[in-house]
């Protein structure tokens, strides 16, 4: 199983992980990827605390926010246009077929459609909030898979599973739904988190 991993707050979406404790239950994973987004205000750089680090860059984000616990540490604020953090294309992202997890806490205060998660090109793998009614989290593999309606202005940690060709929704850990799925998880893109590609440098598709 691979794992992307990030903390988010909200759109506003953020995301942070600030005790030892939490940060080593993660790492245990062995996530691909991991972007704990608990920089200082004034920081350019999202810091990628798993394996070979691919950093990300912010754009117009607000760093030092409160996030959902005080285990979590501080989060990045994200406007809903034109905050995200772009974290360059590479190979690393692209699991192809086969098992992955991609994991974020996410709020938002607003009704307004927000990405949380955005992998997309050939391949379109997104994580979603207020896309089709107030309050829904949903995922997309080319495709819909499973979505869960929340309610706006709570915290929730959100999780996108794949397992033997099945996709399961995991909020705050309770499963919400599955569906069979064999799309590629595999853009040869760069990744957002809080924002579209749209306009994206490197973006192809």
């Amino acid at each position: 199983m691979r794992f992307l991993c990030f903390a988010l707050l909200a759109f506003a979406v953020p995301l942070h992980a600030g005790t030892a404790t939490y940060r080593n239950t993660i790492l245990t994973d062995s996530p691909v990827a991991y972007w704990e987004m608990d920089e200082a205000i004034g920081a350019t750089t999202a810091a990628d605390s798993a394996g070979t680090p691919q950093p990300g860059a912010y754009q117009n984000v607000t760093l030092g926010q409160a996030s959902a616990f005080a285990n979590l540490g501080s989060c990045g604020q994200f406007n809903g246009s034109t905050s995200r953090v772009q974290v360059a294309q590479d190979a690393i992202f692209n699991l192809g077929t086969g098992d992955f997890t991609v994991e974020a806490w996410a709020k938002t205060p607003v009704t307004s459609r927000g990405d949380v998660f955005n992998f997309k090109n050939a391949t379109d793998f997104g994580i979603l909030l207020n896309n089709t009614a107030a309050g829904s989290i949903e995922t997309y593999l080319n495709g819909f898979l499973p979505s869960y309606t929340a309610t706006v202005g709570a915290w929730y940690h959100i999780v996108l599973t794949r397992g033997s060709g099945t996709a399961r929704l995991y909020v705050n850990g309770v499963e919400r739904g599955s569906v069979a799925s064999a799309s590629s998880f595999s853009a040869n893109a760069p990744v957002f988190i809080g924002a579209n590609h749209t306009g994206a440098t490197a973006y192809t598709g």
